[in-house]
Parts: structure tokens; sequence; C-alpha cells
């Protein structure tokens, strides 16, 4: 399982439709059409650990993943179960890049508004790695850059 920064993790790509989803991971062991939040659609697949958020109000596109699995990779270093500070420099490629930091009781969250990538830390460890779909203002996701995997990878049709 890779993470492609901007654009998705593995085969899964912002953008794609319920239906490419499918045809990659199949159904999801939870479909979650929460009451609380009308613009999102949310499949859960245990075995992958993860979380894929559609934006019904986008068309229902792929636009942010949540992954817990501990087999995820950037190049060639795993980033889950690893130490946030190590993690954080091998996206980046930087240890004086500026992540966000945020403190809670029980953890901390760290963005990279470059990458859309929240880490969520616990005991100095990612336990949760987010990636979303940038957006190109404050109002506008930008699907073109994810559009050319897509055709890339033949996912469009």
């Amino acid at each position: 399982m890779l993470l492609k920064p901007n654009s998705g993790i593995g085969e899964l790509i912002f953008g794609q439709s319920e239906s490419d989803v499918r045809q990659i991971l199949g159904f999801p062991d939870i479909i979650d059409e929460s009451w609380d939040n009308k613009e999102e659609l949310v499949y859960q697949y245990y075995r992958h650990k993860l979380s894929l958020y559609f934006y019904l109000e986008e068309g229902g596109k792929l636009g942010y993943i949540k992954c817990t699995n501990p087999n995820l990779r950037f190049k060639d270093y795993k980033l889950i179960q690893q130490n946030v500070s190590t993690v954080k420099n091998v996206i980046t490629g930087s240890s004086t890049y500026n992540w966000e930091e945020e403190h809670y009781e029980f953890y901390q969250t760290y963005f990279s508004a470059k990458h859309w990538i929240t880490l969520v830390v616990k005991y100095n460890e990612v336990i949760e790695l987010e990636a979303g779909i940038p957006y190109l203002n404050k109002n506008r996701h930008d699907w073109n850059q994810t559009k050319m995997l897509m055709i890339d990878q033949n996912v469009l049709q």
C-alpha cells in the first residue's frame, strides 16, 4: 500500500467513484450514510484498515482517506507505527518543514497543507494517516491533477 501525496493511496485515486473503488477493493464492510453529515458517504474496509470518504456535493467523488494499515508506505518507508519525526521527514524530505500541530488530551495531529496530509500521533508514533484532495482555492478542490493519474491507470472509461 503506497501513499501518493495529493493523489491517493495505492490504486485509490482522489476523484474516483464508488463504483471505481468497489472494482478495486470489493464491497465495503460498512457504508456509513451518517445522519450528522449529509455531505459525505463513508466506506470502511476492515481488512485494509481504510475509511474512504466520498464527497456527495462533488458528485460522489473520493476525496479523503483515513488509513491505519501498518503496511502503508511512502517510497521505501513504513508510515504507521513509526516515529513521527521520521515520518514527517520522509514525507516532506526535510526536517525543517513546518507542520501545523494540534495537541489534544491523549493524542496529537500534524498537518501538511502542501501535501494535504494529517498524521495522528500517540506516544510519539503515527497511528493513523489521513490524506485528502488538495484545494485550488478556498471553495474548490483540485480534481484535475488526479484526473491525469486516473487516465494513466485506465480507470476512466
